[in-house]
């Protein structure tokens, strides 16, 4: 049997992850490599957009905007700002984007490792 899984990801160590296809959308994970659960600060600069096109995977998504807003596409436009919290199933086909005018930084956790 499998003991506890414990980790410790120090403020000076995280990962930074940014995809070709997500300009302006940039990820520093909280949580260590292999983790089932991925939890990950979510900035995403004035213009910056997930992909251009709708995308789906396995697993569930949950966040929390800290700052700024950001426009998600889940079979319908939603707009979240500062203290708002969203979460959905990843195989509803999604992307989001922010059309505001200052930085949007979420913490946001998925089930699914990418």
């Amino acid at each position: 049997m499998e003991g506890p899984r414990q980790a410790v990801v120090r403020a000076g160590s995280r990962r930074v992850i940014t995809l070709p296809d997500a300009p302006g959308v940039r990820w520093k994970m909280l949580t260590p490599p292999g983790a089932r659960l991925e939890m990950f600060v979510r900035s995403v600069e004035p213009g910056g957009r997930s992909g251009s096109s709708m995308h789906t995977h396995a697993g569930d998504e949950a966040g929390l905007v800290l700052q700024g807003r950001l426009r998600l596409e889940l079979g319908g436009d939603v707009a979240v700002g500062p203290g708002d919290s969203v979460s959905f199933s990843s195989s509803t086909s999604h992307r989001y984007r922010n059309t505001g005018d200052e930085t949007c930084v979420a913490v946001w956790a998925g089930t699914e490792p990418r």
